[in-house]
């Protein structure tokens, strides 16, 4: 899913050890390569399963550059699909969250089952006698992760694998959830603001006080 990009940038003449040039914060160049070589390569927390408990249950989220479908399939299985469909490229799903046994695009009407599968199109007729509806189904990300209830999601195809990313932190998710007088915790949607920020992602952290 991902393709590493050769980057000409010196970053080495960017990054001092007392400063860092202001174009770390400004240039879309290296926003670009921030993307590539670390969101899209390493693992990302995407959400937690008791967000979508029950067969069909669903939360949109997004995972870098992509748009995602978390949903729980008939088998009790979280799916992390890419939320574009295989016609034209449209987003699938636009509610936040919700329950949904299909996702019917918006534009011409591609189905799609909790799986991701091509379950229905529009005027099949009309299409080569030749389409197969295996060869359209929704991408899935391609490895998903998933420890206590908390699902982590890699876009990378190959890379550190997902127990040696935990590594020892391991021991503050049992810290954290042992703690709970059931053994677990469970994360109930509520009120949630969202705020369009106009800047770059490593100010966010910034003055947090």
């Amino acid at each position: 899913m991902t393709t590493l990009i050769a980057s000409s940038r010196d970053y080495g003449a960017l990054v001092k050890e007392d400063r860092v040039h202001s174009s770390i914060f400004t240039d879309e160049q290296i926003f670009q390569d921030e993307m590539e070589r670390i969101f899209h390569r390493t693992w990302l927390f995407a959400l937690h399963e008791s967000e979508i408990p029950k067969f069909g249950d669903f939360k949109r989220i997004q995972l870098g550059r992509f748009p995602v479908i978390a949903t729980r399939d008939e088998n009790g299985e979280v799916q992390l699909l890419i939320n574009r469909c295989r016609h034209r490229g449209a987003q699938v799903c636009e509610a936040p969250r919700g329950n949904a046994k299909r996702f019917q695009c918006w534009y011409h009407g591609w189905t799609y089952d909790t799986k991701g599968n091509l379950v229905g199109v529009t005027g099949p007729e009309a299409y080569d006698k030749n389409f197969s509806s295996e060869q359209h189904a929704l991408p899935k990300v391609p490895r998903v992760g998933s420890y206590r209830g908390f699902v982590f999601a890699s876009l990378a195809e190959e890379g550190m694998s997902f127990d040696d990313y935990l590594g020892s932190t391991k021991q503050f998710f049992d810290i954290m959830i042992d703690s709970s007088p059931v053994g677990e915790i469970e994360i109930k949607p509520g009120v949630v603001n969202k705020t369009m920020y106009r800047g770059n992602w490593k100010q966010i952290g910034m003055d947090g006080y």
